[in-house]
């Protein structure tokens, strides 16, 4: 039975068994939410850069080393699971694809850039808490832009209206990226959630002092 789209504001209607139009299910699927948008490289770049500085300004903190042996613990688990798999042992197949991603993205990444970008995006998080439309939304776009770091998750092709070369992910099952996403949750998101909060607390520091400024500015004669 075709009936409108359950998005709000969308008129468009279902497809035949769904609760979506094509284009809101299409994002339900790719981006954890009907109405989620992807997060792009340029606009996680700014924090990308604020996690950086962080991490230089505590070069010698063993946080970082502690994450990346986590990361790399996540890593060894999923080459588990993808060699039982190829041993022909049953399992889950959305665990078993899960597990081929992550083995991929640590065979061809370096854990800093990994936990870098798993950072920058809770620090987006914290900036903008209505970017994200859920928390099956931000996993989804947690790992959209882990695996979008390595080439082999990209495809391309020329459009034939203007001959312009397109690039897009390529898609895994939104079961595999919410195993995902979960693993790397347990594997960082603390200290993601407490890089956010030290950034929010720098910024409120900021603000005091130009407060502080701007009376003491007042009373000049």
């Amino acid at each position: 039975m075709i009936r409108p789209c359950r998005a709000p504001g969308c008129t468009a209607s279902t497809t035949r068994y769904g609760l979506f139009c094509p284009t809101h299910k299409s994002n339900l699927r790719r981006h954890g939410h009907p109405e989620q948008s992807a997060v792009t490289k340029a606009e996680l770049k700014p924090f990308v850069a604020l996690v950086r500085a962080r991490i230089e300004k505590n070069a010698e903190n063993a946080t970082w080393t502690h994450c990346e042996a986590r990361w790399l613990t996540a890593a060894d688990h999923a080459r588990g699971i993808v060699a039982q798999a190829q041993r022909g042992l049953p399992g889950n197949r959305h665990e078993r694809i899960a597990a081929q991603q992550v083995a991929a993205l640590a065979d061809t990444l370096s854990p800093r850039d990994l936990i870098e970008t798993a950072f920058a995006v809770f620090l987006l998080q914290d900036h903008d808490p209505r970017r994200f439309r859920s928390d099956d939304a931000f996993r989804a776009q947690l790992v959209r832009r882990l695996r979008g770091l390595s080439e082999g998750n990209i495809a391309e092709w020329t459009g034939s209206s203007v001959g312009r070369l397109k690039r897009v992910q390529r898609d895994i099952p939104p079961k595999s990226v919410a195993i995902i996403g979960q693993w790397i949750a347990e594997a960082v998101g603390g200290v993601g959630v407490h890089l956010a909060r030290l950034e929010e607390r720098d910024r409120k520091e900021r603000e005091a002092r130009a407060g502080d400024l701007a009376a003491a500015m007042k009373e000049l004669q």
